[in-house]
């Protein structure tokens, strides 16, 4: 058991006195600072450096060094076009209201005797949406038999919607 301990340490050790084989040279750093003060994007450096330094390394690599100088005090990602230094505008704050009725009421607010389904006459509506917005499905079904009835209008206005639904229900308007 000893001896496994013992052998583990010299492998360690070896690998520790193996060098290491860095593309990040200081002529290689040198040339990547001078173009990132030239405000080119870490993209653009990797591409030219083949043919200007002879070696190429990744743009990842470049990003990996500004992040290095940035935790040393540095200030190369203040040169990024879209860096970390400059301000950005946030787009998680603001809240979402697209596809929102205004005004609208709550479905818990209603009554609770329509939960029973005890009676013919409560009925629920829906707009279904058609494919690219071109025309639009008013349904309306009763909550306790499931009649269901169904029509049609060419655009999401409250006021078209609301005359669809009076048509549709006028014929049994003794039962809603």
């Amino acid at each position: 058991m000893c001896q496994l301990y013992v052998e583990i340490e010299r492998e360690r050790a070896r690998r520790r006195q193996t060098p290491r084989s860095s593309k990040m040279t200081p002529e290689v750093v040198a040339y990547v600072e001078e173009k990132l003060r030239e405000e080119f994007s870490p993209e653009q450096i990797s591409c030219t450096m083949r043919g200007n330094v002879g070696v190429r390394v990744s743009h990842e690599r470049i990003y990996q060094h500004i992040w290095w100088d940035k935790k040393h005090s540095g200030d190369l990602y203040r040169k990024l076009r879209i860096a970390g230094g400059k301000k950005r505008r946030k787009r998680y704050g603001k809240k979402d209201w697209r596809g929102k009725i205004p005004n609208r009421v709550d479905i818990d607010q209603r009554p609770a005797i329509v939960e029973e389904k005890t009676r013919i006459g409560d009925w629920e509506a829906d707009l279904v949406s058609g494919v690219y917005h071109r025309g639009f499905l008013v349904t309306l079904v009763d909550r306790t038999s499931k009649y269901t009835l169904i029509g049609q209008v060419k655009r999401k206005e409250a006021a078209d919607v609301t005359a669809e639904i009076v048509r549709l229900l006028a014929p049994s308007k003794e039962r809603v």
